[in-house]
C-alpha cells in the first residue's frame, strides 16, 4: 500500500534544514554524531554529494514493480531510498531507474543491496551508493512483502519518508527534520569549519596538530599511555 510522506506540514522546515546543510561537509556533523548507515553501503559513482528528503521502498525480493511505482512518488529534490532486506544478491537499480529517478528530479539513489549496469549509471550524474554490483536483476514478479513510504531500518538506523539523506564519499546520514538537536549540531559544525579553516593555516606554519587540538600532553600519559616513549 502507498503512503503519504509523514511530514506534508513541515516543508519549510526541511527546506531550512536543507539550506543549512548544504554550506557544510557531512563529516563535519559527524564530529557530533554517533549513528550513520552502514560503512560498506558506498559511493558507486563519481557524482558524490547527496542531499534530498528520503521516499523509501522495502523491497524484499526479487520484484521490480516496488521500485518502479516508488519513482512514480518521486518529486525534485527527493533522495530514493531501497532497503532490499537480506537480498544481496540481485541488483535492483539500473541504468532505467537511475536515469528515471533523475529524470524525476531526485538527489540520489541509496540502496541496501546491489545495482548494477554501473558504467553507464556513472555517466548521469546522479550520487549513487549501494553495497556493490550484480549483474543478476530484479523483475516484474508482483511479489507480496513490499512497501511504499513505510519507515525502513538500514543498519540499525531507521530512515522514514521525510527524513533529510546528507552524505558525500565518507558516508551518509539520517537526520529527522523535526529533531530539534539537529540545530545544535549544525551550529557546531560551522563553528568547527571555521575553526579547521584557521587550523589548516597554523597547522602548515608548524603548529603541531596536539596543540591546535588542545590536547594534554600530560593528562595523554597520565590516563591513556602511561609509559611514555619521549
Amino acid at each position: 500500500m502507498m503512503k503519504n510522506k509523514p511530514y506534508p506540514d513541515v516543508p519549510e522546515k526541511q527546506l531550512r534544514l536543507m539550506s543549512a546543510l548544504a554550506g557544510l561537509q557531512p563529516s563535519s556533523l559527524g564530529h557530533h554524531l554517533e549513528d550513520s548507515l552502514p560503512a560498506d553501503i558506498k559511493l558507486m559513482t563519481p557524482a558524490s554529494l547527496c542531499l534530498g528528503t528520503a521516499v523509501t521502498v522495502y523491497q524484499p525480493t526479487n520484484d521490480s514493480t516496488p521500485v518502479h511505482m516508488a519513482i512514480e512518488l518521486l518529486t525534485p529534490g527527493d533522495v530514493l531510498v531501497i532497503d532490499r532486506a537480506a537480498s544481496q544478491r540481485v541488483a535492483c537499480v539500473g541504468e532505467m531507474v537511475a536515469t528515471a529517478a533523475k529524470l524525476k528530479g531526485a538527489k540520489g539513489i541509496v540502496v541496501n543491496g546491489l545495482i548494477t549496469d554501473l558504467e553507464q549509471v556513472s555517466t548521469l550524474a546522479i550520487p549513487v551508493f549501494a553495497r556493490g554490483c550484480s549483474v543478476i536483476t530484479t523483475r516484474a514478479l508482483y511479489s507480496p512483502g513490499a512497501q511504499l513510504g513505510e519507515s525502513v531500518t538500514i543498519g540499525g538506523i531507521e530512515i522514514k519518508t521525510g527524513d533529510i539523506i546528507f552524505g558525500d564519499a565518507n558516508g551518509l546520514l539520517s537526520i529527522d527534520p523535526l529533531d530539534p538537536r539537529i540545530w545544535e549540531v549544525i551550529e557546531l559544525s560551522v563553528k568547527d569549519e571555521i575553526f579547521e579553516k584557521e587550523a589548516m593555516f597554523e597547522l602548515q606554519h608548524g603548529t603541531s596538530l596536539a596543540s591546535l587540538n588542545g590536547v594534554d600532553r600530560e593528562r595523554f600519559f597520565r590516563d591513556v599511555h602511561k609509559s611514555p616513549v619521549f
